[in-house]
């Protein structure tokens, strides 16, 4: 059951993220469908325009068992009205820093989805 509530904090989140967030660049990789001259799965990359918290460091994190301490960064992303869901392998242009998303979590308020919290391994 969604609440006055769960509809007014994704509002919340977009309006502060768009408010002090800053203009970015999401490259979203989806599979399309096996080449016939090829093993792999063809891709095709989308570039999403976005407003994107600033990057801050994540402290003593570990991705794929090979990532080493302070190369990993967070950012959040406003879920309302996305036109594209981001996820791991993605790349994450923002301020001159290119990176790779290595984590995707969303977060819901109720069954509304509020933010994601982005990962980004340089």
């Amino acid at each position: 059951m969604t609440t006055p509530l769960d509809k007014t904090i994704p509002a919340t989140v977009l309006r502060l993220i768009s408010t002090y967030g800053l203009t970015g660049n999401i490259v979203n990789k989806t599979a399309q469908s096996f080449a016939a001259a090829s093993l792999g799965v063809d891709l095709t990359e989308t570039n999403q325009s976005c407003t994107l918290t600033p990057l801050a460091p994540v402290a003593e994190e570990f991705y794929l068992d090979t990532v080493r301490e302070g190369t990993v960064f967070e950012t959040w992303l406003a879920g309302s009205g996305l036109a594209f869901v981001p996820s791991v392998g993605d790349e994450v242009e923002l301020s001159g820093f290119r990176g790779t998303l290595v984590g995707v979590d969303a977060f819901y308020s109720g069954t509304l989805l509020a933010a994601y919290r982005l990962r980004v391994q340089q």
